[in-house]
């Protein structure tokens, strides 16, 4: 409970007792601040902006501890790489992920290209909800209705049938984890949504966790976390300390999955609202990840050079939280209603003590896997061979030599990110000529 450590845990002793009175629907509750943040997915604007008005309210109240236990962790984090003359607070992180700098610069260059498309799809998106202004609570506003129920049989059938098409083995591993019960997917009080994959090394098997709710995220996040498990699945006769892969290359088969199911689904679907739905998911996904996220490595970039000369106050870590965003969203977010200044405070990933920048391996793990999935389109069944052989090479090789010997690229020049960031967005003029057709 001591040390470094303890600052993690202080800050979720802190955000674990921070409440807000709200009201909906003629009845106040008192929520914590992670239900406040899931108001953020209400249809409803209103509530979201309220929601968002209780969120700031709370951390505000607890604003000056947040700051301290910032302020200590990194210090610490500093006098740390200080006495091991590390350079650079990238350092750490970029060794934990196996990457080269030169990589990681040359994938943000490459996002920042992507700011016209995404300012298009938010215009669009705006549009759809009859707003003027963007604001920050708006980003996972949905749009659209996807309606049809999948049963849980039904999406396994689904996502095997879809798995097929590209690799049986994929497909026969899928079919084997669910018959054999791998999946606790029940819904029932006490659980958390989402899911979870978690492998027994010495069983060579895995076990995956989730809350199936029998709508087509569900389906999506079974067919995510049954990546993972084909991922960890053919590494199982590999020695243990070789099947340690890097939080960049944990999404790719996860990722893989969830692409092809939602493309499948793309395909298949007639209905403008359902087809909206899915659009805006696929859209969603890399706007929050090339806006958003880059708003917290560069944050967390100037918080680091500011840290060494000394503690930051409250007030500029509020500062340089906005000054982040407004970097990062371009103007997409509005100038003086759209900004999260206690963004900092409000998100546990700054305060993790085990992996310092909590960020750009969420935007590394999508581009690369999409980069993965590109090849597969265009290969087929003949790539499936090659992908399994760069699953088992992700715990053993750096991540730019996975990339190397199994896709013939070089992950620090351009030419993969800018294939990858345009393969992300590539669905915005879909998306708004669907927009204008419905309006």
């Amino acid at each position: 409970m001591n040390g470094y450590h303890a600052w993690a845990r202080l800050y979720d002793k802190i955000s674990g007792e921070i409440t807000g009175d709200f009201e909906e629907a003629g009845k106040v509750e008192k929520l914590s601040v992670g239900q406040l943040q899931n108001k953020f997915n209400s249809p409803d604007r209103s509530i979201r902006q309220r929601a968002f008005a209780k969120l700031e309210e709370a951390w505000n109240s607890r604003a000056i501890l947040a700051a301290s236990a910032l302020n200590y962790q990194g210090g610490f984090r500093l006098s740390l790489y200080k006495n091991r003359n590390w350079k650079s607070p990238l350092h750490e992180p970029l060794r934990m992920n196996r990457l080269q700098e030169k990589t990681l610069n040359a994938m943000w260059k490459a996002v920042a290209t992507t700011l016209p498309a995404m300012k298009k799809y938010i215009e669009a998106k705006k549009k759809l909800l009859g707003i003027d202004k963007f604001c920050w609570y708006d980003q996972f506003a949905p749009v659209g209705k996807f309606e049809a129920q999948f049963g849980f049989e039904d999406a396994g059938n689904l996502v095997i049938r879809h798995l097929a098409s590209f690799s049986d083995e994929m497909a026969e591993f899928s079919r084997m984890a669910l018959d054999n019960r791998w999946v606790e997917g029940e819904d029932r009080p006490g659980k958390a949504d989402g899911g979870y994959c978690t492998s027994f090394s010495l069983l060579k098997q895995s076990r995956i966790f989730m809350t199936y709710a029998n709508d087509f995220g569900s389906m999506a996040t079974l067919a995510h976390e049954l990546g993972h498990a084909y991922h960890q699945w053919v590494m199982k006769d590999i020695p243990y300390l070789a099947t340690e892969y890097p939080m960049g290359l944990a999404e790719t088969a996860s990722i893989f999955n969830e692409l092809r199911v939602t493309d499948a689904a793309l395909k298949e679907v007639t209905d403008p609202q359902q087809k909206l739905m899915l659009l805006d998911q696929m859209l969603q996904q890399p706007f929050i990840l090339f806006c958003n996220l880059y708003a917290r490595f560069q944050f967390e970039r100037s918080f680091y050079a500011e840290r060494q000369k000394g503690a930051l106050s409250r007030a500029r870590l509020d500062e340089l939280m906005v000054a982040a965003q407004k970097e990062a969203f371009a103007g997409i977010l509005d100038p003086v209603e759209g900004h999260h200044r206690l963004f900092w405070a409000s998100k546990l990933h700054f305060f993790y003590t085990e992996a310092p920048f909590y960020n750009f391996p969420y935007t590394f793990g999508y581009l690369f896997a999409g980069g993965v999935y590109e090849r597969a389109l265009r290969e087929g069944k003949a790539f499936a061979p090659k992908y399994r052989a760069l699953l088992r090479d992700t715990g053993s090789m750096t991540t730019e030599e996975v990339a190397k010997k199994h896709l013939g690229v070089n992950l620090t020049k351009d030419e993969f990110w800018r294939a990858a960031v345009s393969n992300s967005v590539r669905r915005v003029d879909e998306f708004c000529a669907l927009v204008n057709s419905t309006m």
